[in-house]
């Protein structure tokens, strides 16, 4: 009777890795609502999602999000770093009060840059802070930013390989927060290396080399490291890319229109990863007539710079590939805002 009795009991007991466990944990806790702690963004995200279950009956976890740009400086990477400061800062001060993993593939990401948006999402809290203090809350939410820069293409699968056995098992300074976000920047770096390679190893094995080369690193392996770590930590993805694809004449002459879409520059099966595709563009400032004299663009100079630096940021939907009635659904949700250098995007709002 007690060997039955404790079969029964044994056959109730379930068996939970610690990544579904926190998994489960935060799904109970955390809001549907809130994947970002950006207003703007967690809606349109929480659209795509809404279309998507419409469309294929499921819905990923962890959403991957893609961010592109027409050109640079277009404001894709104050975009990211307004994304991680509302990630690391303090709840009381209208942050996450989570940690990130930032890939840092082209080795451009600026400490003092972030740094410098921490402080303006500060300023836009209702409590007053001296220096000090403002210091101080910048420093702490800055150790939460864990940068990794891996060189290769190969490297970087590694390093996602092992990013939930890090994250969850090694002591570290953020082991009481939750990782919020992976963020790979710009995600498309190794490609051209990797083609090189890859291109190599094809050559050396045709003419018979000795000994046979290795197998180069792939984007289809990216992409499934990517999916498994965000998986196992419960994280979303954000990707950025540059647009290297030229865009369509009549789109770059007509002197205040926007963008509505560019094609992937993201390799396969990467490009396909994304739920949501979004481009973030400047306004366009309208340029000085050519029959301008010097005098003139002298006189005019100073109200020009005026003009360029008030210019604002544009987020919209990247429409490329978009099915018709997706693209109508999300149309009609006007999903589109603004955002300056001087202010916290999610406030811009449509």
């Amino acid at each position: 009777m007690a060997d039955v009795l404790g079969k029964n009991l044994l056959a109730e007991v379930e068996e939970l890795g610690l990544d579904e466990l926190l998994r489960e944990l935060r799904s109970q806790t955390k809001s549907d609502d809130v994947v970002f702690n950006s207003p703007s963004l967690d809606r349109i995200v929480r659209v795509a999602q809404e279309t998507l279950l419409q469309a294929t009956k499921s819905i990923t976890p962890c959403p991957v999000l893609e961010i592109n740009s027409p050109a640079p400086g277009d404001g894709q990477n104050q975009l990211l770093l307004h994304l991680i400061a509302c990630a690391v800062l303090p709840s009381s001060q209208g942050g996450s009060q989570v940690c990130i993993a930032l890939f840092d593939l082209d080795g451009t990401f600026c400490a003092s840059l972030l740094a410098r948006q921490l402080h303006a999402n500060l300023e836009n809290v209702s409590d007053p802070f001296d220096d000090s203090e403002r210091h101080s809350i910048v420093a702490s939410a800055l150790d939460h930013v864990h940068v990794l820069r891996p060189q290769s293409l190969a490297s970087t699968i590694a390093t996602l390989h092992q990013l939930p056995t890090y994250f969850l098992r090694t002591p570290h300074v953020s082991q009481n927060r939750r990782l919020a976000l992976i963020a790979l920047t710009p995600a498309s770096s190794f490609y051209w290396q990797a083609r090189a390679t890859e291109e190599d190893v094809s050559f050396a094995r045709t003419t018979n080399s000795s000994p046979p080369p290795e197998a180069a690193a792939t984007y289809a392996q990216l992409t499934a490291a990517l999916k498994t770590a965000s998986l196992r930590l419960n994280s979303p993805v954000v990707l950025t890319t540059s647009n290297m694809h030229p865009i369509p004449i009549q789109e770059t002459q007509q002197a205040n229109s926007l963008i509505r879409s560019l094609r992937p520059s993201l390799p396969l099966p990467l490009s396909n990863l994304p739920i949501l595709k979004i481009i973030v563009q400047r306004q366009k400032v309208r340029k000085f007539p050519a029959s301008l004299s010097i005098q003139e663009v002298m006189r005019e100079a100073a109200d020009r710079l005026a003009a360029v630096e008030g210019t604002k940021f544009v987020v919209g939907l990247n429409e490329w590939g978009m099915d018709p009635r997706t693209l109508e659904r999300l149309s009609n949700e006007r999903l589109r805002w603004e955002f300056d250098v001087r202010s916290r995007p999610e406030q811009a709002g449509d």
